[in-house]
Formats: C-alpha cells, structure tokens, sequence
C-alpha cells in the first residue's frame, strides 16, 4: 500500500509541474503577442506528448 501510494504521489507531483509549465508559458504568451504564438505551440506540444 505505501509504494502504491507513493507512486500516486509522484503522478500527482509530474501533473502539477506539466501545469505549471503550461500556466508559465500562457502567462508569457499574454505578456508578449508577438512571440505568443510560438509559446502557445510549444504548450500545446507539451500538452499533446
């Protein structure tokens, strides 16, 4: 049960990174139009691996 549950832990921990850097990457996309095309790309190819 506890290598179970750390296991859950370690999954939760690698999706609340893959937000942060998503949320990262959007927050620059909206500070600079110009290059937020190549930002918003580059999140969703991390969102689509």
């Amino acid at each position: 049960m506890r290598i179970a549950s750390r296991f859950k832990e370690e999954k939760l921990l690698l999706a609340a990174r893959v937000v942060a850097t998503i949320a990262y990457l959007f927050e620059h996309a909206v500070m600079e139009m110009r290059r937020g095309g190549a930002l918003i790309a580059a999140a969703l190819a991390i969102m689509m691996a």
